[in-house]
């Protein structure tokens, strides 16, 4: 058979694999209760969450059609090329979630090194105005951004009518932030109890402060261990690259082959778990 027969039959089983791919995951999304879309629903709801997190519209159901195309062209090219394709389905299926995810992290690593300078704010606030709410709303004009806008909305239940109580709480829930929700349950049980809320709130400041200051102790002593698992991740690539170079077809096996590629896979997959149990080692929490 020409060549440009073969092309013609790979494209047309590219086509004919990715519309079958299409069409089961649809038949499967269709089913009210089927567990594809139970797990799609569960996972669409997280990302939204995450967007909510960061201010942003929910994409999450845009987020999770486009892999879903992806995956597709992926299987094709696994059925028409070569199955190595499939690696990289791993990759799409949980890339973008951990990129919304550390996007979210890191804002809540903003908002929680802006906390103890917003808890003396709000000491100062209370000794000028005895109501916590009028307190609030002050503060909340002399903190920056991402802190700020938790505070607006919470000002903003507030004004609609909420509990002060409820709108902390909802604050707190909507950040998930084991610190900030330490912080805000400080403020609701020294308000509660009636004890001095303003020197309540600066020895919390000053507390947070210093678990602060541990923590980059913590980051600068395994700053070391996280670089050296990051050089010994990338040296296969390396040395794979040398192979290469010294004897360009030394490797064809693990290419043109089926149990080469199974091999390679498994082999990849072991490196993308070594990395990742090493991060997970090296990300002490104090």
């Amino acid at each position: 058979m020409s060549t440009l027969g073969t092309e013609t039959l790979r494209w047309l089983g590219l086509i004919g694999l990715s519309v079958g791919f299409a069409a089961s995951v649809t038949t499967l999304m269709i089913l009210e209760q089927s567990p594809v879309r139970v797990a799609a629903r569960r996972y669409i709801r997280g990302l939204n969450r995450r967007y909510e997190t960061l201010r942003l519209p929910a994409k999450g159901k845009e987020m999770f059609t486009v892999q879903l195309l992806v995956i597709g062209i992926i299987v094709g090219l696994a059925a028409t090329t070569r199955p190595l394709w499939l690696v990289l389905i791993p990759l799409v299926a949980v890339l973008p979630s951990i990129y919304v995810k550390k996007k979210c992290q890191e804002r809540l690593e903003r908002i929680e090194e802006q906390l103890d300078g917003w808890l003396l704010v709000l000491a100062n606030a209370l000794k000028a105005v005895p109501s916590l709410g009028d307190a609030l709303e002050s503060s909340q004009n002399l903190v920056h951004a991402p802190l700020s806008q938790e505070l607006d909305l919470a000002i903003k239940e507030y004004r609609l009518g909420a509990p002060l109580d409820a709108a902390l709480d909802n604050m707190a829930e909507r950040m998930d932030s084991r610190v900030v929700r330490s912080a805000l349950s400080i403020l609701r049980i020294a308000r509660n109890t009636g004890g001095d809320l303003p020197s309540t709130l600066e020895t919390s400041a000053a507390s947070l402060r210093e678990m602060q200051r541990l923590e980059g102790v913590v980051r600068t002593k395994t700053a070391d261990g996280k670089n050296q698992a990051w050089v010994l991740g990338t040296l296969p690539l390396v040395v794979l690259i040398g192979v290469k170079q010294t004897a360009p077809h030394i490797l064809d096996p693990l290419v043109e082959t089926l149990a080469g590629n199974l091999l390679l896979g498994l082999a990849i997959a072991l490196w993308i778990g070594a990395i990742a149990a090493a991060i997970k080692i090296l990300d002490v929490d104090i």
